[in-house]
């Protein structure tokens, strides 16, 4: 009987593990079936918001302001690389594939997450329009300007960020931007310099506010990566606006700018961080000033 029970007792046992193995294995595969699912879901949604993004640029308007809502809570890690012509904007949203574009430039922190955001567009000219910078923050991370200069007041308002005369007076849980205290981000207007942390990053607002919210908004290494993409942009814009003007003068239009264009396009191409960015500027502003004399080019 003993022999008998231990026979019976082992045998139950032994189904018991091979049955336990078995539902391991079921609920490992089913697992790894639904993250793929999921994998795959978000690497789409990404390449969809390639899309989402589009009617968001500005279409000739100075910004605008457009909201953003996602299927569901989602956590968006945003890239930058300089390698290519162009260069590419990185998305990646829940731990999906990393999908690349080389024609969106998001300025925006590495990580954010939320199911609403907003994107603040504003086209880059310097001279020429080289592309729409897009800035993208979840709604509930919200933005407060202390103290801006008197000029800008009007221009943060309308793109419906708070406004206090104090870091006291900005909602708890907002990003608070100064301009004469310390704080989350600081904006020194003169030096056309912003600082967060430890890391500082330049500006130039000759030809509008656009990169100064860019480095408002953004991670300074994702900013830098972004104005060097943009820089190769304008190179190649540069290329086609000199033979437009080459052409031009053929038919009789003389406007002598090529070698403008040239110096121009060499200052952006020498570009190696946003420290260069004045020097740019400087080119683009004579070239502007040249343009209007003639024969426009742009």
């Amino acid at each position: 009987m003993r022999k008998k029970g231990f026979e019976f007792s082992f045998g139950w046992i032994f189904a018991i593990i091979v049955g336990a193995a078995v539902i391991s294995l079921a609920i490992y595969s089913t697992s790894r079936l639904i993250s793929t699912e999921q994998r795959s879901q978000d690497t789409e949604l990404a390449v969809q918001l390639q899309t989402i993004l589009s009617p968001a640029e500005t279409s000739g308007q100075e910004s605008q302001v457009t909201p953003m809502t996602l299927p569901s809570e989602s956590d968006i890690v945003f890239g930058c690389s300089q390698k290519g012509n162009f260069g590419s904007q990185q998305i990646q949203i829940n731990g999906g594939n990393t999908i690349g574009f080389s024609n969106k430039y998001v300025f925006a922190p590495n990580s954010s997450k939320g199911k609403q955001f907003y994107i603040l567009s504003q086209p880059l000219k310097m001279p020429f329009k080289i592309a729409d910078i897009m800035i993208i923050w979840p709604k509930n991370t919200p933005y407060c300007f202390v103290q801006p200069p008197t000029s800008m007041e009007s221009e943060i308002e309308l793109f419906g960020f708070n406004i206090s005369s104090s870091i006291q007076g900005c909602p708890k849980a907002s990003v608070k931007v100064c301009f004469k205290e310390v704080c989350d981000v600081m904006v020194d207007i003169q030096a056309k310099t912003v600082k967060k942390g430890k890391k500082t990053v330049y500006y130039d607002d000759a030809f509008g506010s656009a990169l100064m919210y860019g480095a408002i908004f953004s991670d300074p290494s994702i900013y830098e990566c972004q104005v060097n993409r943009l820089m190769k942009r304008a190179v190649h814009l540069s290329s086609l606006y000199i033979s437009k003007a080459s052409y031009l003068s053929s038919e009789g239009c003389t406007s002598s700018l090529e070698g403008d264009f040239s110096f121009y396009s060499q200052k952006a191409s020498d570009l190696i961080d946003s420290r260069d960015i004045s020097s740019v500027s400087a080119a683009a502003q004579d070239l502007d000033r040249k343009n209007e004399i003639i024969c426009k080019i742009f």
